[in-house]
């Protein structure tokens, strides 16, 4: 009888690595886009209910400087409401102009760069962008990635999407936690004149 060799080990089932083609690359890019016009319109949404929200502020502060308190105690109490009044109306006021209709992509756009700026083991947990009035335009980052070279090599990605052209990071900090470097970005806008 003659030994007969059977190879196993057929090409055709050994797992093989799938590499994203420009189809599923087209379709991602697609799902991200459809992804940040839907949160676009959804900030425009809430446009005319903060609107009216500020109105009722702007309604009960008025009424507040109109009114004569009979005791000191109330007096004091009163300004305090007042206060509280005003600074909630003066946020309600950013964030209608942040708002504004006259930017509808600005926070897509944003979005587009920060999504364009990939960085391996890197891992963004909270994006903040607020128009500061005469300050300017702020964007504030934090994180956690693998390695500290990684905030970095994020700094220099960003810095080659024209959404970011003219931002000064002021503030960059690195702390080794557990397993990760958390780090915290933030920005202003410079006038390049």
């Amino acid at each position: 009888m003659t030994p007969q060799e059977v190879n196993l080990l057929e090409a055709d089932l050994l797992p093989k690595g799938v590499v994203l083609g420009s189809t599923h690359a087209g379709i991602l890019l697609l799902v991200i886009c459809i992804g940040l016009s839907g949160y676009s319109y959804w900030l425009q949404s809430q446009l005319t209910p903060l609107q009216s929200a500020k109105q009722t502020l702007s309604e009960r502060v008025n009424g507040l400087r109109q009114t004569q308190p009979d005791t000191s105690d109330s007096l004091v109490d009163l300004q305090a409401e007042l206060e509280q009044l005003i600074v909630d109306v003066r946020q309600q006021d950013l964030l209608i102009d942040t708002l504004n209709d006259s930017e509808p992509e600005l926070f897509s756009a944003y979005l587009r760069g920060l999504a364009n700026a990939q960085v391996a083991r890197l891992w963004l947990r909270r994006i903040e962008l607020r128009d500061a009035g005469e300050a300017g335009f702020m964007i504030a980052l934090s994180g956690a990635a693998a390695e500290p070279r990684s905030v970095p090599q994020l700094l220099h990605a960003l810095a080659a999407e024209p959404v970011f052209t003219g931002h000064m990071f002021r503030l960059v900090q690195i702390e080794q936690a557990e397993r990760w470097h958390e780090f915290n970005i933030a920005s202003t806008w410079e006038d390049a004149s």
